[in-house]
């Protein structure tokens, strides 16, 4: 389940927080909620790898908008 309100996107089940990456390469402002510990480590990590390789995302995904347009 999604909803969206004033540009925040809120998601009851971000499996391994695709959503909140999403709105984080976007700069848009996400809250997630979870209740299983398992899946907000994964969510943690899966930020933690994206930090790190924000770059090389961003340069792929401007290469990408290149191409198809």
């Amino acid at each position: 389940m999604k909803w969206a309100f004033n540009g925040k996107f809120y998601n009851l089940r971000s499996i391994y927080s695709t959503t909140g990456i999403a709105a984080n390469l976007l700069h848009r402002q996400f809250i997630g909620i979870e209740k299983e510990s398992e899946f907000i480590n994964l969510s943690i990590k899966r930020k933690n790898e994206l930090d790190t390789k924000f770059e090389e995302f961003k340069r792929k995904i401007k290469d990408l908008q290149q191409t198809l347009f």
